[in-house]
């Protein structure tokens, strides 16, 4: 049983532009952000995507809500769990507020960011648990489906830490543009078909 899945980052918000952590805070998409889904369609036009799943934050929604009604697609099937992670007090201070605001946090983090929760919110590891078990349901509900996913940086992360079996070092490296578009294989044996396109 497996899904192929068309993973795609939201479109930008002006959070983004400032490097501010939006964590579940609910921020929409800029201007440009509904351009790059625009573009994004055009990605995928190709592709007969049986659904849209879609993480229940608004900067997700009204990118998924783009490509649904640009590619046909009836009805975008909402998902907490593809949301990103809960970032706690951090939520909306920029890296260099989070790191003088709490630098006992900053000092683990800097050495382990996937485990390491932010203060009053949630790991990457956390948001690997709580996507796997989804991602899982989906290879055996919709089996041979192609599936569009449209979610966030941690979550994408998530995913590819998962698939690719990379540690925290080398995700580092690892660049997930806005509207980006990542395709998984997905089920027992899971791969990487294209990584940020």
């Amino acid at each position: 049983m497996s899904v192929t899945l068309y993973i795609m980052r939201h479109g930008e918000t002006d959070w983004n532009k400032e490097k501010r952590l939006m964590g579940h805070f609910d921020v929409p998409i800029n201007e440009v952000g509904l351009q790059q889904a625009h573009v994004l369609v055009k990605k995928l036009y190709k592709i007969k995507l049986d659904s849209i799943y879609s993480s229940d934050l608004r900067r997700a929604l009204q990118t998924s809500e783009v490509l649904a009604d640009q590619l046909g697609i009836s009805k975008i099937k909402s998902d907490y769990r593809l949301r990103e992670a809960k970032g706690g007090v951090c939520e909306g201070l920029t890296w260099a507020e989070m790191h003088q605001a709490h630098p006992e946090w900053w000092e683990r983090d800097q050495k382990d960011w996937y485990s390491t929760p932010y203060p009053g919110g949630e790991s990457l590891l956390d948001v690997a648990n709580r996507v796997e078990d989804m991602l899982n349901e989906l290879a055996k509900n919709q089996v041979g489906k192609h599936i569009g996913v449209v979610t966030h940086w941690g979550v994408i992360c998530a995913v590819l830490i998962s698939v690719l079996k990379i540690d925290q070092e080398h995700m580092k490296r690892v660049h997930i543009d806005n509207c980006g578009l990542t395709v998984v294989h997905w089920g027992e044996e899971k791969s990487l078909l294209r990584l940020n396109a």
